[in-house]
């Protein structure tokens, strides 16, 4: 898995898809790195205003929506949603790791996970 992690992280940094430091995939991608078992009440407020935000992607959305729900693992009725967006080929390869990442979570973020994310964090 943490050689997936090194490809993965190859792959966005080749393709350009490493997100602004304000960009709401790298603020999703620093939270689930350093979450523990659920988002703290300042989290869930930009959880709350990404997914609330009608400019953004709706995959972002979903994303965000999955995360602020999450109570230790991700939600059951969220877990469809985040493997659409694992399906969908349109979805970008930092929004795949984001969204696999979080299906993937039990109580804290994979260590390969945590670290693919925390780089596309930065």
């Amino acid at each position: 898995m943490k050689a997936l992690s090194v490809i993965v992280l190859g792959l966005l940094l080749a393709a350009g898809t490493a997100q602004a430091a304000d960009d709401p995939l790298t603020t999703m991608a620093g939270i689930v790195a350093e979450m523990e078992h659920f988002p703290d009440d300042e989290q869930k407020a930009t959880l709350a205003e990404i997914a609330g935000n009608e400019k953004l992607d709706p995959r972002l959305r979903t994303i965000a929506g999955a995360i602020g729900n999450m109570q230790h693992q991700p939600a059951e009725a969220d877990r469809e949603k985040l493997q659409a967006v694992l399906n969908d080929p349109t979805a970008n390869v930092a929004m795949k790791l984001l969204a696999g990442s979080v299906l993937r979570f039990e109580h804290q973020a994979a260590e390969e996970d945590a670290q693919a994310l925390a780089a596309l964090a930065q």
